[in-house]
């Protein structure tokens, strides 16, 4: 997603859709983020989804800082997710970028579409999940 298509959402009527959820923060919890991930890879269309950082549900932009404990970049999620026991060694693609709007950084996590969905993890998530 670029700034254009960010504006676009943000100018639109629509608020969240099942293509992207905005988050005023990154989520408190590993669990949280690996929820929210596989709800946008299991859903039924075939398009890119969007967790857009920094944004509050009235599409005011907040913003993230740098201080933030809970924010990944590309690497934090990626180590993430293959640390992960996901059946059939099927592995979400996700994409980390960030953008300036109305000077504050929004971080925007591309949830890429898929053709190997159901995407599941084989055991009890709570108990395997590592923290950064």
């Amino acid at each position: 997603m670029n700034e254009n298509e960010l504006l676009e959402i943000l100018h639109s009527s629509q608020h969240e859709t099942d293509t992207y959820d905005f988050k005023e923060r990154w989520e408190n919890t590993n669990s949280e983020l690996l929820k929210d991930i596989l709800s946008f890879t299991n859903t039924a269309h075939h398009y890119d989804c969007y967790l857009i950082y920094g944004i509050n549900d009235g599409k005011d932009v907040i913003g993230i800082t740098d201080t933030d404990k809970n924010r990944k970049n590309q690497q934090n999620i990626s180590d993430f997710l293959q640390s992960l026991n996901f059946a059939n060694s099927s592995i979400p693609k996700v994409l980390v970028n960030t953008l300036e709007l109305e000077n504050k950084l929004v971080d925007i996590l591309t949830i890429k579409d898929s053709d190997q969905v159901p995407f599941y993890l084989r055991a009890d998530w709570h108990v395997k999940i590592p923290s950064f």
